[in-house]
């Protein structure tokens, strides 16, 4: 329930037109025009240290990453748990989660062992699957 929760920080934007950003030289993404992406931290809740949180809180959306070491491991712990949430819907498409809620579409991935978790309330998730796959 805490890794849903943290992965729910994030939310909304419905448009596609999407630009390149860097998160502090972390990783680079493309992101819709006109966010503003602000760092705080928190946690995902699997006791494996703090998370980078960007949030854009005009349009509602939080991009969250966290590196980690055995980021498989605990990648798979995190799935598993979400498997197991109450009105939770998750299908998989190639190496990306899809993950819908009751309030929150989310996409869940890895990457150069960096745990990635897009949350946004209004964003289609074409457009959230685009900034996923754009991450380098």
């Amino acid at each position: 329930m805490i890794i849903l929760a943290i992965l729910l920080n994030l939310c909304a934007v419905g448009a596609a037109d999407l630009q390149e950003h860097d998160f502090d030289g972390d990783f680079k993404m493309d992101v819709p025009y006109g966010t503003d992406f602000e760092k705080t931290s928190s946690f995902f809740g699997l006791d494996i240290g703090p998370t980078k949180v960007y949030q854009d809180f005009k349009n509602d959306i939080n991009i969250s990453y966290i590196s980690v070491s055995d980021d498989e491991k605990y990648f798979n712990e995190m799935i598993e748990t979400i498997e197991n949430e109450p009105n939770v819907n998750m299908t998989k498409e190639d190496e990306l989660y899809l993950i819908t809620t009751e309030k929150y579409n989310i996409v869940l991935f890895e990457k150069n062992h960096k745990i990635f978790a897009i949350s946004a309330g209004d964003l289609a998730f074409d457009s959230m699957k685009h900034m996923a796959k754009s991450t380098k």
